[in-house]
């Protein structure tokens, strides 16, 4: 895949997920985030790796399909508002 496709994407579609195992009091829950933290501050908890895995899926898939068509428009839009700016400016 090209950078240019690439860079219209979604973020979301590259951000890491990192699952962690609760210790002491929380001995038994699971927490997952996204990675960057500051990006996607967004916890899912729940009984186990899996469920916390599946639950952090379900909300990247939703929010590739909300929002992925506004996000590649945009990217489109600036591209081509760079490509005009650089044609005229030489």
């Amino acid at each position: 895949m090209s950078a240019a496709r690439a860079s219209e994407q979604h973020p979301i579609r590259s951000a890491e997920l990192h699952v962690f195992q609760g210790l002491g009091a929380a001995s038994g829950r699971y927490v997952a985030r996204f990675h960057p933290y500051d990006t996607y501050p967004v916890l899912f908890t729940g009984p186990s790796a899996e469920a916390v895995e599946a639950k952090a899926e379900a909300f990247r898939s939703d929010a590739i399909a909300r929002h992925e068509a506004a996000f590649t428009a945009r990217a489109q839009a600036r591209q081509s508002r760079l490509a005009k700016k650089e044609a005229t400016n030489g």
